[in-house]
């Protein structure tokens, strides 16, 4: 775990799904490709990705060549989304609604916080909630995007939601 983002209790990698050539299925339209998973990583390219119409700027910038995820959170806690490892500058809108015409601004970011052109946001997020996070290019850039959604609290964090062992002899995996 050199990447220093990955220390911050990444609960696992859930796949990793290399698109190459043609990457737009089901991903530049809103609301793009779905999923509930604690963490997720995934490599996709924005190559003939599009904008579409009223779609916001993100981070105040106009982009041109967005990708969609939409991820339902499965527990409370922060959540972080970020583009580090990209090879181009990027772009993150995180979001709720369901229409791409009305979309509520959760967080977005142009430049991640410690420096470079990826994208890095934080933000609280409810369980059950369906979160829209769009990844584009800074005015309309174009490459391979490395994307990632982590927890940064585990699900059994706090005593109220330990996790019960029972029976004789007891094994359970965790990280921490």
């Amino acid at each position: 775990l050199g990447n220093p983002l990955l220390r911050e209790r990444k609960l696992g990698f859930i796949n990793s799904l290399p698109i190459r050539k043609w990457p737009l299925a089901g991903k530049d339209d809103f609301p793009g490709v779905s999923s509930s998973a604690r963490s997720k990583s995934v490599t996709w390219y924005n190559y003939r990705a599009t904008q579409q119409t009223h779609e916001p700027d993100h981070a105040s910038d106009p982009g041109g060549a967005s990708l969609w995820l939409s991820w339902t959170a499965p527990a409370t806690g922060k959540a972080t989304v970020t583009t580090e490892g990209s090879s181009f500058d990027t772009l993150l809108g995180v979001y709720t609604g369901g229409a791409v015409n009305e979309l509520t601004l959760v967080a977005s970011n142009d430049d991640h916080p410690s420096g470079g052109n990826t994208s890095r946001v934080e933000y609280d997020a409810t369980a059950g909630t369906v979160y829209r996070i769009a990844v584009d290019g800074y005015m309309a850039d174009t490459g391979n995007i490395q994307f990632g959604i982590y927890d940064l609290v585990a699900a059994n964090d706090l005593f109220a939601n330990r996790t019960v062992l029972t029976g004789f002899p007891t094994c359970t995996n965790g990280h921490n």
